[in-house]
């Protein structure tokens, strides 16, 4: 998969120096350049999690906000149709619309994959990359279906473009690089709770260490 998914390596080099008669010598790695872990790697991963998730926001912040803004929403109630059919509608055509563009750059990929003379793929890893996409569609999926919730759920669109910016920005960078250190920290808790004993058995210990 790393035709798709370039991943981070903390042993990989960004720059080397090479010498003659001696092995190739690692100047700069991932970890010493702050800049690689802001701009990651243009991978698959990339496009789907930050290009595609931040494209949906213009395809949904005003799907329900704005046309109640322009006054159209109050003439589209008034006909035979429900709103959850209305919303589904807005849904719908708002996210083909939105796969659309990834899937004219991906099909032409994988063309590319499946007739490379260096790439084999098996049919384990084109089941993989199956259940990746299929992943990423229901990603896709998701975060635009909140963006047309909270266009529905707002008054103004510029009420719902600031949200959904703010939630793609936490989403995007916030938790990906806070859950790490979190989970460092909940995990050196429960070693430390681990190592240290409670207070009943340290008194158990002590009165069982007295009695002999």
């Amino acid at each position: 998969m790393g035709t798709l998914f370039q991943g981070i390596s903390k042993n990989s080099a960004r720059s080397v120096r090479l010498v003659p008669a001696s092995h190739p010598e690692t100047i700069e790695t991932i970890d010493d350049n702050p800049i690689f872990v802001l701009f990651p790697t243009v991978d698959l991963t990339f496009i789907i999690g930050i290009v595609m998730s931040l494209l949906a926001i213009p395809f949904a912040y005003d799907a329900i906000s704005g046309e109640r803004e322009t006054g159209t929403l109050s003439l589209i109630v008034s006909n035979a149709i429900k709103k959850p059919m209305l919303i589904f509608g807005k849904w719908l055509g708002g996210y083909l619309s939105l796969i659309l563009p990834c899937f004219v750059g991906l099909l032409p990929g994988l063309l590319i994959i499946s007739t490379h003379p260096l790439i084999q793929f098996s049919f384990a890893d084109w089941g993989a990359l199956g259940l990746i996409i299929v992943g990423a569609l229901l990603y896709l999926a998701c975060f635009f279906a909140l963006g047309v919730l909270i266009s529905a759920l707002a008054s103004r669109s510029s009420t719902t473009i600031l949200a959904l910016l703010f939630i793609w920005a936490v989403g995007v960078f916030v938790i990906p690089n806070l859950s790490p250190d979190i989970a460092k920290v909940f995990l050196f808790r429960q070693r430390l709770g681990n190592r240290i004993p409670s207070f009943v058995s340290f008194v158990m210990k002590k009165t069982q260490k007295y009695r002999f």
